[in-house]
């Protein structure tokens, strides 16, 4: 009585089972299959009852099949990721977990099947997505990074890319060694660093520019984007995401530009030449200081046209 007890539990289990469940002798040849692994596969349990396993798995899966054999049949539970052929040719996956167990009084295999195709090529386009963003990262001149920080504590580096050795001579492993690039920013621009980008909520968006000093001791100017939110995976937590861009060039550039505009002003004073532009659209003329000087005009409640400029002709 409990041995058929026990057989029927197995058979209503067998049937009712969502997975994939097939039953196959030490040989390979199937004894029995249930109707979700029969649907699997695109076949009745008619068709599949006396293949071999051999039939219905793609070659890939086939060269593992004695080693796995000898293994079940010396007692040991396997869980395997399987490729297997579909009656109409194509390849899907599936995760088994299979056992040594008796039927009807002699050894038999039993395992069950979970297909897992969708599953696998969402990982493999999460792969392929990581796999070009890691390319771009790895290319990319600037740097990007994202900070974790509990309500008792500062914020700490959890991941970062980008030309970190380039720009500021060091790894990304250093940088996150030290939890934070604050030690690299200079002292003046500490206070910016501060407001900007650590000193904010969740919720807050900030935008600075500071300079950040190289391992040779050489400074590079970065602007910094920072935005603050609350971890979605751990509310107690906020996440801090944040970028730095290299505006070295661009400083260096205006610097050049604010010195030769310093010199023509100067030199425009000594000689008592004025310069001016005209803006058509708004008829309205960019004058030089020295200009303003030669008209007597105040910069600040003055507003210049090109009318008035004709008028001042004789």
């Amino acid at each position: 009585q409990p041995v058929m007890e026990s057989e029927q539990r197995f058979r209503a289990v067998f049937e009712m089972a969502i997975d994939g469940i097939i039953l196959f002798s030490p040989d390979g040849e199937i004894l029995d299959v249930n109707d979700a692994f029969a649907r699997m596969h695109g076949r009745t349990r008619e068709e599949l009852r006396g293949l071999r396993i051999t039939d219905i798995s793609a070659p890939d899966s086939n060269r593992l099949v004695p080693e796995r054999m000898r293994r079940m049949l010396a007692g040991e539970t396997l869980q395997v990721e399987l490729k297997q052929l579909h009656k109409d040719g194509h390849v899907f996956q599936t995760e088994a977990s299979a056992s040594l167990i008796s039927y009807g009084g002699q050894p038999a295999i039993l395992s069950f099947h979970m297909d897992i195709t969708e599953r696998k090529q969402v990982e493999e386009k999460l792969q392929e997505s990581e796999k070009r963003f890691r390319h771009l990262s790895s290319s990319m001149m600037d740097i990007a990074y994202s900070c974790t920080r509990r309500a008792d504590q500062g914020f700490a580096i959890d991941w970062m890319v980008g030309a970190t050795e380039t720009l500021l001579g060091r790894s990304i492993e250093e940088i996150q060694a030290l939890r934070c690039w604050v030690n690299f920013v200079v002292e003046e621009d500490r206070p910016l660093f501060m407001k900007h980008v650590i000193g904010l909520s969740a919720g807050e968006t900030d935008v600075c520019e500071l300079r950040l000093r190289n391992k040779d001791g050489g400074l590079t100017w970065f602007q910094s984007y920072a935005q603050c939110e609350v971890s979605m995976e751990d509310l107690d937590h906020d996440r801090l995401y944040g970028a730095l861009v290299d505006i070295t060039a661009r400083k260096q550039a205006e610097e050049k530009l604010q010195k030769r505009e310093l010199q023509l002003r100067e030199s425009q004073a000594a000689a008592l030449i004025g310069s001016w532009g005209v803006d058509i659209p708004t008829d309205t003329l960019d004058w030089s200081d020295e200009t303003f000087r030669r008209f007597d005009k105040d910069p600040a409640t003055f507003r210049t046209s090109v009318e008035y400029f004709v008028s001042r002709i004789h």
